[in-house]
């Protein structure tokens, strides 16, 4: 009953937004992600929620760069290659004017993952920066890559 609940919740945000919106290009929950990206997606936004800052939109632009990074990262671990491939991103995505990246590995659950970004002062400035409006999440077993993006 509660997870029919937060479906029909989930369905009408997406509709509410597509509506308001009229842009293709993001909705509440991107219609391919996994239920670990969603979960995570969710309990950023209640965080984010719980500390009076607006919720952000998953954006299919910045979902392709996460799946991107998120192939990345599997074979070049590092915090700093995001701004490398960042400045490629800004080239075709000139509408976006701040980007940010969170990434995790080795992680025993999404709430350990997200409790490790609260805890990282770098991470946790990302996930409470006022400014972004839009995000995705992409994870695989082993790593998990969170995009924000204005």
């Amino acid at each position: 009953m509660k997870k029919n609940l937060i479906l029909v919740i989930d369905l009408l945000l997406i509709a509410i937004i597509i509506l308001l919106n009229n842009n293709n290009n993001y909705n509440y929950h991107s219609f391919n992600q996994s239920e670990k990206e969603i979960y995570l997606e969710t309990k950023l936004n209640n965080y984010r929620k719980e500390k009076g800052l607006k919720i952000l939109i998953n954006d299919n632009r910045l979902c392709e760069m996460a799946s991107q990074r998120l192939i990345d990262i599997q074979s070049n671990w590092s915090h700093t290659r995001f701004y490398i491939l960042s400045t490629k991103f800004f080239t075709n995505y000139k509408n976006f004017k701040l980007l940010g990246e969170n990434l995790a590995k080795d992680y025993e659950n999404e709430d350990e993952l997200f409790q490790s970004w609260l805890d990282s002062k770098t991470h946790k400035n990302n996930i409470e920066e006022k400014n972004y409006k839009y995000e995705c999440i992409k994870c695989n077993k082993k790593y998990c890559v969170n995009i924000f993006g204005k």
